[in-house]
């Protein structure tokens, strides 16, 4: 089994890492280096007790934030290491969890690394965020006799049929798990299939927990001028040229920041707006007269919304993606707005819905959000 699996995980890689390579050079987007993919050089953690948490991405890595006050962390006391999948949630988390002992790129899931990873860090606490698990770790974590944990749990429909083919293969996986806290019912069912009855719970999605970060709005005002903005968040290709294509009777009357999911794309983007001689300035550039603003690095978000009388968040406009996080604009006081590609969050846009935080406005219909901020 452990031969096999490390077989498939080596071809995989050696498929998909010059793949990535190339895709990075064309397209500006950062991928993890064949170091981090090797994990060479695991984290010491200097004798300390370590906590290990594995957040796959920005979502992820912001419900994190909550887990970790739940745990209530002394980074002074705990090696607290935090490994993500993405480059733009290793920004996300050395940007919100700057505390955290370690912020590292996940290596392979091959044996040998992990056995490793393992035996250098010995973890007490092993804990997912949301999903991403992993088999080769969660057994060494499990031969370490860590306590391990998934938290805020989800498993997609497709994921579950999935799994429901190979169903000795996952009860094995989800074996080594002594928890798992899931998001919701739908959750709870999906996964029932395949985990003990008495580790399987409803606890709640983190992201409900989330608090908002201080912004001081008076500089913004200074540094901006006057509305009125609207966010344009988290798109991915194509999704920025087909919400301005649809806003396009607003653009002379509000002026937007756009801030694709993953900053890297900015250049891409930037092409894009040149191409449809839209004018645009970036955060290095701030301008009371400019239309158009260009989010192009993390962490920026929180400011945007801020200033915004709605947020329209990407990933919810072409399918495959299953949209982002789209309460976070109302903890700022802006309008969520989304379209119907959103199943990879269910709870949030039940909340959002279901308190007036924001609709649901299919692409056609987008140049009728004028109505949010001119108080009709």
């Amino acid at each position: 089994m452990t031969l096999l699996y490390d077989l498939v995980v080596l071809i995989a890689a050696a498929i998909f890492i010059p793949i990535t390579k190339a895709y990075s050079w064309y397209s500006g987007k950062q991928y993890p280096t064949l170091s981090d993919r090797l994990g060479l050089h695991p984290p010491d953690p200097h004798g300390k007790e370590v906590i290990w948490i594995h957040a796959v991405s920005v979502g992820e890595v912001k419900a994190a934030q909550v887990a970790i006050e739940h745990l209530n962390i002394d980074c002074e006391k705990i090696f607290l290491c935090i490994t993500t999948a993405s480059m733009t949630g290793l920004a996300e988390a050395k940007k919100s969890i700057p505390y955290a002992s370690s912020h590292r790129i996940l290596p392979l899931d091959l044996s040998w690394i992990m056995k490793r990873w393992v035996r250098v860090l010995k973890p007490s606490r092993l804990i997912f965020i949301e999903g991403d698990l992993w088999y080769h770790l969660l057994k060494a974590a499990k031969k370490n006799n860590t306590h391990t944990s998934l938290l805020s749990g989800k498993m997609s429909s497709t994921s579950a049929r999935r799994f429901r083919k190979v169903l000795p293969l996952a009860r094995k996986l989800f074996s080594y798990l002594d928890h798992i806290s899931v998001q919701n019912q739908i959750y709870f069912d999906r996964l029932k299939p395949f985990v003990r009855p008495d580790i399987l719970h409803i606890g709640g999605n983190l992201k409900f927990q989330a608090r908002p970060q201080p912004v001081d709005l008076a500089q913004l005002k200074s540094l901006w001028g006057k509305g009125p903005w609207l966010t344009i968040s988290s798109t991915h290709d194509p999704e920025e040229e087909m919400l301005l294509d649809a806003l396009a009777p607003l653009l002379p009357a509000v002026r937007i920041f756009l801030a694709p999911r993953h900053p890297e794309r900015a250049s891409a983007v930037a092409a894009m707006l040149n191409r449809k001689k839209i004018e645009y300035t970036t955060l290095d550039l701030p301008s009371h007269s400019a239309r158009l603003v260009l989010v192009d690095r993390m962490g920026e978000l929180a400011k945007c919304y801020c200033l915004s009388f709605a947020a329209i968040v990407g990933g919810s406009y072409i399918p495959n993606i299953g949209g982002h996080n789209v309460l976070e604009p109302s903890l700022y006081g802006a309008k969520a707005i989304f379209g119907p590609f959103t199943a990879a969050q269910i709870d949030l846009v039940e909340h959002v819905l279901k308190n007036q935080l924001g609709r649901m406005v299919p692409l056609a219909e987008l140049n009728a959000i004028g109505s949010l901020w001119s108080g009709a």
